[in-house]
């Protein structure tokens, strides 16, 4: 019976440790638990820390990809007006150039005038020189003879 009691009590032992170990076993399970799920949240919240950065970066960039697209549009924009004013103003100048040039009162038409003046008066000129050499000639000839 000694035995019987000292079996039981050994026996009542193992399944005290057992029991002391399946409750520590469970608590660490339960601890390990709760840890993996605070580890989950903070992840969950890092993750949506970082969505939302990840949207306000977006925001911010096709925001400033807007303000860059206008304003090259609006140099664009404002290159062509300034490249359609100095082509008008080019054929305005070319126009006035020409006129001055090559229309009646430019300085063509005025130069091709006195041109012919002065050829008309040169010839004019030469021919009286070469009319009074003629006249000369003949005044000097009749002198001789007489």
């Amino acid at each position: 019976m000694k035995e019987s009691i000292v079996d039981g009590d050994s026996l009542h032992s193992l399944v005290v440790s057992h029991r002391q170990l399946h409750v520590e076993h469970k608590s660490a399970t339960k601890n390990f638990h709760a840890a993996s799920l605070n580890v989950l949240k903070d992840t969950s919240a890092t993750l949506a820390n970082l969505a939302s950065m990840n949207d306000n970066y977006r925001s911010l960039v096709e925001s400033s990809a807007n303000d860059v697209h206008y304003q090259e549009q609006r140099f664009i924009n404002e290159m062509s007006d300034l490249m359609t004013e100095i082509r008008r103003d080019v054929k305005t100048l070319t126009d006035t150039m020409k006129a001055q040039v090559v229309d009646d009162g430019g300085i063509v038409p005025t130069l091709d005038e006195t041109s012919s003046r002065a050829k008309q008066g040169l010839d004019n000129t030469f021919a009286f020189v070469s009319k009074g050499e003629d006249e000369l000639l003949r005044s000097c000839k009749a002198a001789r003879q007489q």
